[in-house]
């Protein structure tokens, strides 16, 4: 959406600038004024198209009369769009100084300032071009941007309503709209939006990316996949929008196509880092693939991007005292309800703070009351959403932090350039890809001996520290009492995969239906947010049929608050783990509510994360090498109702008398790590 406000009109630039100068130096102003706005008119003449050529004859306006605040604006933007973003708020500030009251100086500073998350200053600005414009609707937008990211409050939609009445049938204001209430979560408030900007402009392709991506976000992958196709088709030449196509692709399982976009976005942005970290992640669901694949896409990445963002190591000053209280600095946009902070949340919530000093670096833009507990147990909180990578660097180093923890990897809202500015003396990578990073700027990486095994860790980049588990658990909230198996009233078993349906791939629904042939009259339920799309179901019924399963004994639930999520494994006698990208939370959370889980070790380690959990917790029996083992399992736990209830009567405390499953034993091991690396930087 091009908003940016310029000057107009026409006339040979040289010979009025030359005239400029002759009045300028015969002490004429009123002259050399007005020849000056003809000379500036002239750059965006109908002959003018070159915007190298037009920011050369600028500059040469500005040796004239270097307090044109039209010549320094229009400068501005021209250098804005060259992506010289530094230099672009210089100039823009040049302008807003020269006219103080000009709505244009102050409405591009605010803007570029916006584009660029830089913090300082655009707040005023922003207010500023309001009140002397307040008719701009553009402006309304802006301010409404500036305010959400300081202080997110749904509240501030009531500016972007503004401009929507101040032009209904501007269709960027109600994209902006719609994207507002997606940041949000409001699903409806969105769609609506942004269908309204679809009537209005039908082939403007952001509109389609943010339909595309609010349908991502509500688990509606074929329709995600056709709105984001239907923008690349708008926009072939946008490597942005590849990014996203392959996003819907892998959601849908299409791995080849998802590969195939990265390889298009690639080549269109050759020097863009983020096709080669969104291939790293989609290569963890190929089944094909070992720790050495990984470890080589990964090595690949460091040599080519990873060492180009590095900075040379930095002196740090930082007390060696090997014993001291430590400042941990823990960087996610995750710490709210939501998988990623199950898994660090025992952790982070847990330190001794005798001995240790948490910052939380907060990239979550519309908290909840898991927000509301990370920062009950932090120290020091911060939300750094819309903060540059070059001010979180700054604050990072002012917090004088010993060891920064990335708890992203290369998933959504990640920070790795930061990382890559290296402004603590240790940076370690733990709970978010736990597979590792392989950049040359991180030192460690959290896992443990099945995860990762021995014989694997030279295909890993960092250094790998073992903790009792991959992952913790805590006692969720509102989880119901365990209940008896559920064969004992139904008469049947009933297996359950509550795994995301992007990890579900066809060799693990033809295993499950082997399962489900030789267990008589089993049942089986899917379920995940996905599945409130028939598409996906119908497919998954179809492929089951195939294979001799009929409809009725396959059972597809939706997404639901987490209380109702749990309680539906009473639901479940045995659990089946994904494969070969297993289960975590999952997996942890049918343990705790009393349903045993099979699972398959696999040769990289996406593939043996629930192996890691069923060994913390001295469960390895339900742990199978190969497909056959897997389906073996699971038919023998079926087989024996009075095994399964032993177990329900006991899972439950194995797990948390386990140290995966005890806060406090889980954040002691980390600390002891923290700790050992302490000591080793300190003696270096």
């Amino acid at each position: 959406m091009n908003v940016e406000q310029t000057t107009t009109p026409s006339s040979p630039f040289l010979y009025l600038l030359s005239r400029v100068v002759a009045f300028h130096s015969q002490g004429n102003p009123v002259a050399a004024a007005r020849y000056f706005l003809e000379a500036l008119a002239t750059i965006h003449g109908p002959d003018q198209r070159d915007r190298p050529n037009m920011r050369r004859m600028y500059r040469e306006a500005l040796t004239v009369l270097p307090a044109s605040a039209d010549a320094w604006i229009n400068h501005g933007i021209l250098t804005k769009h060259a992506n010289e973003k530094t230099f672009a708020l210089c100039c823009l500030n040049r302008g807003r100084i020269a006219s103080p009251a000009s709505h244009a100086a102050h409405f591009n500073f605010a803007l570029a300032l916006d584009q660029s998350q830089n913090l300082e200053g655009r707040r005023p600005s922003a207010r500023r071009a309001v009140v002397l414009s307040p008719g701009h609707a553009a402006a309304w937008s802006v301010l409404a941007n500036h305010l959400a990211r300081e202080r997110p409050c749904e509240s501030h939609a009531r500016l972007h309503r503004r401009a929507g009445a101040i032009q209904p049938n501007d269709a960027n204001n109600w994209i902006r709209l719609g994207k507002f209430w997606c940041d949000f979560g409001r699903g409806n408030l969105s769609r609506r939006c942004l269908w309204r900007a679809l009537v209005l402009a039908p082939d403007v392709s952001e509109a389609w990316l943010h339909l595309g991506l609010l349908s991502t976000n509500l688990g509606e992958t074929d329709k995600a996949r056709l709105a984001t196709l239907h923008a690349t088709c708008i926009q072939p030449a946008q490597s942005g929008t590849w990014i996203m196509l392959s996003n819907t692709f892998a959601a849908s399982q299409m791995h080849g196509d998802a590969l195939s976009s990265l390889k298009r976005s690639q080549l269109l942005d050759p020097a863009n880092p983020i096709p080669a970290t969104h291939r790293i992640l989609i290569s963890e669901f190929l089944s094909d693939l070992t720790f050495e694949h990984h470890g080589n896409l990964r090595s690949t990445f460091d040599r080519r991007w990873g060492r180009a963002l590095a900075v040379p190591k930095r002196r740090f000053c930082n007390d060696r005292n090997p014993e001291r209280r430590l400042r941990i600095g823990y960087v996610s946009p995750d710490f709210r309800e939501q998988s990623a902070a199950f898994c660090f949340g025992p952790a982070v919530k847990n330190h001794n703070k005798e001995f240790f000093e948490i910052y939380c670096y907060s990239g979550v833009i519309s908290g909840d009351r898991y927000t509301r507990a990370f920062r009950a147990a932090a120290d020091h909180w911060a939300d750094v959403h819309a903060l540059s990578d070059a001010g979180l660097v700054e604050k990072i180093q002012k917090d004088q932090i010993d060891i920064l923890v990335d708890l992203s990897g290369f998933l959504g809202g990640n920070r790795m350039t930061v990382f890559a500015a290296r402004p603590a003396p240790i940076q370690v990578t733990a709970w978010g890809l736990a597979s590792g990073t392989g950049a040359s700027w991180i030192d460690y990486l959290f896992n443990d001996p099945i995860g990762i095994p021995a014989d694997a860790r030279s295909f890993v980049g960092e250094q790998v520290i073992d903790l009792p588990c991959q992952i913790g658990l805590e006692a969720p909230p509102n989880a119901t009492d365990i209940l008896p198996p559920p064969a004992d009233m139904n008469g049947w078993i009933t297996f359950g995969c509550m795994n995301r349906i992007s990890k579900v791939t066809n060799d693990m629904l033809d295993c499950c239906a082997c399962i489900l042939n030789e267990v008589t009259e089993s049942r089986l339920m899917f379920k995940d947010r996905s599945l409130s799309d028939h598409t996906i179901r119908r497919r998954f019924q179809r492929k089951f049929e195939t294979n001799g399963i009929s409809a009725h004994r396959l059972v597809f639930l939706g997404a639901t608050p987490r209380a109702a999520h749990l309680a539906t494994y009473g639901a479940i006698d045995v659990a089946l783990d994904s494969f070969p990208f297993g289960g975590g939370v999952t997996t942890l959370e049918a343990l705790w509510m009393g349903v045993p889980v099979v699972c398959m070790l696999g040769h990289s380690q996406p593939s043996r994360v629930a192996g890691s959990i069923l060994g913390a917790i001295g469960r390895r029996e339900w742990i199978a090498n190969d497909v056959g083992e897997y389906i073996g399992l699971a038919v023998k736990l079926a087989n024996d109702r009075k095994a399964l209830r032993s177990i329900r009567g006991t899972l439950r405390d194995e797990v948390r008398q386990s140290e995966a499953g005890n806060p406090d034993k889980y954040a002691s091991a980390v600390e002891v790590a923290y700790r050992r690396m302490w000591r080793t930087w300190c003696e270096k």
